[in-house]
């Protein structure tokens, strides 16, 4: 149990860094925020039905045993599913790949000319090109130095770091993981049942903010909430 726990580690931390970052090198421009939102929503609703099975085999004998059997299932689909995914079109132009970056953005603008694809193409290299300027003059520890002393990247570096470590501190993922536990220290008689209701508030409220994260604003939204 405790090399599996580090195994599913691994999975979940890399998972929550490249999917991301994924989504947003592939993904069309006008539905990028809503596709990130559903990655979320899909944690969220993976969390409630996570739950409903636990509700299920709470009170069968050995139903830890079925809880954790079955939570191989989605991830040797994924497995599975991982090698029909393209490479990202930032990643091959990054490595100088063109062509095969063409090819990749010709399916996710499906309705785009042969022209349009090129002038994408073009775009994306030219940032690739910035980039790897930046990257080849200055040292690691002068990226550090720029991060912290540039106000519009210090800024930045609060906001994200900030929010990650509040939402941490807040103490949310302990409600998460051992909400069972302590609605049963409250005394209901199924606490697994209940603790549905934390998780399925965590995802309705993430399927709101995918909804309106394009339309509303990725600023104004997370200023509100």
């Amino acid at each position: 149990m405790s090399v599996g726990r580090l195994i599913v580690g691994f999975g979940v931390g890399s998972a929550a860094m490249v999917v991301p970052l994924y989504i947003a090198e592939i993904a069309p421009s006008k539905v990028r925020g809503r596709m990130i939102g559903l990655n979320n929503m899909s944690i969220t609703g993976g969390q409630v039905i996570s739950y409903g099975i636990g509700a299920a085999f709470a009170h069968v004998p050995h139903g830890w045993r079925y809880m954790v059997g079955l939570g191989g299932v989605p991830a040797v689909t994924l497995a599975c599913l991982l090698p029909f995914c393209p490479e990202s079109p930032r990643q091959l132009i990054y490595h100088g790949k063109l062509q095969q970056a063409e090819v990749v953005l010709q399916k996710i603008y499906a309705s785009a000319t042969p022209e349009q694809v090129r002038a994408k193409t073009a775009l994306i290299a030219a940032a690739c090109e910035e980039a790897k300027e930046i990257a080849g003059t200055a040292t690691r520890w002068e990226k550090v130095k720029m991060l912290h002393t540039n106000p519009a990247n210090l800024r930045a570096l609060v906001c994200a770091c900030g929010l990650m470590v509040i939402s941490q501190l807040s103490g949310f993922n302990t409600l998460m993981y051992y909400s069972s536990t302590l609605f049963a220290l409250v005394g209901f008689s199924n606490p697994v049942a209940v603790g549905l209701v934390v998780a399925g508030t965590n995802f309705v409220m993430t399927w709101v903010n995918m909804m309106m994260v394009d339309p509303f604003g990725r600023r104004r939204l997370l200023i509100c909430t």
